[in-house]
């Protein structure tokens, strides 16, 4: 069991979703409805993401050399760290409706954001990298069970106590030095 893997998972799935549209969507969806449906409706959209994330990536993991599946990883992180550079601020989601969200409706919402979004290329990544499928799934479940619970607890204190511009940068800067590092491990 490769410890490494989960954490490596968790702290670059944690760190590419705080901040995300996602995650500022469950925020507002959790100060106009149930936190718990819209923590379980997300927790729910998660895993099946996760799951369809992790089976893909191990697939082209085992078909795929791993020099091409390395190059493939690292130009991922390295993309979308110079994309967070580039661009700095994403898009943010305002509620619509005065009826609160259910379950249903988060899981409804988050699966449709999160489908083919970063995160989810990102696990496809991980899981084409790490041979070790469970634990690139239990890191990056853990992660987003994480920012969800934060978010859906946190409501609109989160934007108050770290600045958005200065979580995007690190963001970015993460994802650069691990796709980086990726690289330095193939060429040594």
């Amino acid at each position: 069991m490769e410890w490494s893997t989960l954490l490596s998972s968790f702290i670059l799935l944690a760190m590419a979703e705080v901040g995300d549209k996602t995650q500022l969507a469950l925020v507002t969806l959790s100060v106009r409805g149930s936190r718990r449906s819209v923590f379980l409706g997300a927790l729910l959209a998660f895993i099946l993401l996760d799951l369809i994330g992790v089976s893909i990536g191990g697939a082209l993991g085992n078909v795929l050399p791993l020099t091409l599946v390395a190059f493939f990883s690292s130009s991922i992180f390295i993309i979308y760290g110079l994309y967070g550079l580039i661009v700095g601020r994403r898009s943010e989601v305002k509620s619509e409706g005065k009826c609160p969200p259910s379950l249903l409706y988060t899981f409804l919402t988050v699966t449709l954001m999160e489908m083919g979004d970063k995160t989810q290329l990102m696990t496809i990544a991980l899981s084409a990298r790490y041979s070790e499928l469970p634990m690139v799934f239990l890191g990056v479940a853990t992660a987003f069970i994480v920012v969800t619970g934060i978010s859906v607890l946190a409501g609109k204190t989160i934007s108050k106590l770290i600045p958005r511009n200065y979580v995007d940068l690190f963001t970015s800067v993460l994802f650069i030095l691990f796709g980086l590092f990726i690289i330095a491990q193939e060429v040594l």
